[in-house]
């Protein structure tokens, strides 16, 4: 796309003319995960979920129940990166390991 098809739709043109400016698809990609975490956290549809912890270093793959998603805090499911991703689990995939409510509010605080 040259210049003046740029200065004509209204998009940026230049790179630093860019820096600031994001386009739909890369919106898209940021909202997607924190969405769809959300998603389940407030209409949680399974009895478990997979959810991956990264915090400080710290990579961890947990099973939960419905009820200890509630235990989960926005914070850590919003974001562009967010720290904790919840997934329903696939069609005969092994369930993680448990985590227990006091251990979950432990590394979530």
């Amino acid at each position: 796309m040259t210049r003046k098809q740029r200065r004509e739709r209204g998009l940026p043109e230049t790179a630093i003319g860019g820096l600031n400016f994001y386009f739909r698809d890369d919106i898209e990609q940021y909202v997607e995960k924190p969405m769809a975490n959300l998603n389940i956290v407030n209409n949680p549809v399974d009895a478990e979920y997979r959810i991956t912890i990264k915090d400080y270093g710290r990579i961890g793959v947990y099973n939960v129940t419905k009820d200890q998603l509630a235990l989960i805090p926005e914070q850590y499911l919003t974001g562009a990166s967010p720290t904790v991703t919840i997934r329903p689990y696939e069609e005969g995939e092994d369930r993680g390991r448990s985590i227990s409510d006091r251990t979950l509010t432990s590394i979530l605080r």
